[in-house]
């Protein structure tokens, strides 16, 4: 779980974290970041505070600090794999 080569990358918005993921490359993250049904999905989320994404902010694609890292490695170890559609 500590495997400091792990790339994990954080989909950012106005300075909140709001999607990590383990692309093999940072312009996977940064396309997935741009994909049409990720960014409408971040205008239909909601937080206290409104809808993830305004449509207009940037998307800013940033490694993860050390502390996002761990807790996505802990929350993959210790979660079930979704069962895809057949």
């Amino acid at each position: 779980m500590n495997d400091k080569s792990t790339l994990i990358f954080v989909i950012e918005i106005n300075g909140k974290s709001v999607l990590a993921s383990m692309p093999t490359a940072r312009s996977i993250a940064e396309r997935k970041a741009q994909n049409p049904m990720l960014c409408s999905d971040l205008m239909v989320f909601e937080t206290a505070d409104g809808p993830l994404w305004n449509g207009e902010d940037e998307i800013v694609v940033r490694e993860a600090l050390p502390a996002e890292r761990e807790n996505w490695l802990f929350v993959r170890a210790h979660t079930e794999p979704a069962e895809r559609p057949r």
